[in-house]
C-alpha cells in the first residue's frame, strides 16, 4: 500500500467524522490488481461467471477496467439470491456477487472509503 493511502487510512481512524474527496485517483491498476490477486484462486464463479481464468489477459483485462472505472461506465451486476436451508427448515438468504464485482470494492477498501466517496460526491471516515 503507498504511503499516501497509509496516511489517508491513519486519518479515517483517527477522525471518523473527516471529510474525504477527491479520493478516486488512488484507485490505480496496480491496487486492482493486488485485489485481484487476493481473490480466493478456488472459488466458484460469480454471478457473472468469470473464474480466475480472468488472469490469462490480466494486464488488458485490468488495463480495460481501470478505465472503465475511471470515466463511469463500470457498472456491477447485481448480486444472485440464493438461499441455503437451515436446521429449522427455514431458509437463510445469500447474495452471490459477481467475480469482478469485489475486485473494485476491494481495491476502494484498500483506499479506504466507498465508491461515492471515492468519486468525490460524499465524505466518509470509514473504510
Amino acid at each position: 500500500m503507498s504511503q499516501a493511502l497509509e496516511r489517508i487510512r491513519k486519518v479515517a481512524r483517527a477522525r471518523k467524522k473527516e471529510r474525504f474527496t477527491a479520493l478516486f485517483h488512488h484507485l490505480s491498476i496496480d491496487l486492482l490488481e493486488e485485489a485481484f490477486f487476493e481473490l480466493k484462486e478456488d472459488a466458484a464463479p460469480g454471478v457473472d461467471r468469470l473464474t480466475t481464468d480472468y488472469e490469462a489477459d490480466l494486464e488488458q483485462n485490468l488495463e480495460d477496467l481501470h478505465g472503465r472505472v475511471h470515466r463511469g461506465a463500470y457498472r456491477a451486476l447485481p448480486s444472485r439470491r440464493v438461499y441455503i436451508p437451515k436446521p429449522d427448515g427455514r431458509q437463510r438468504p445469500l447474495a452471490v456477487a459477481a467475480s469482478w464485482r469485489s475486485g473494485p470494492r476491494s481495491s476502494r477498501a484498500g483506499i479506504g472509503c466507498s465508491p461515492d466517496a471515492a468519486r468525490g460526491r460524499i465524505s466518509t471516515g470509514t473504510a
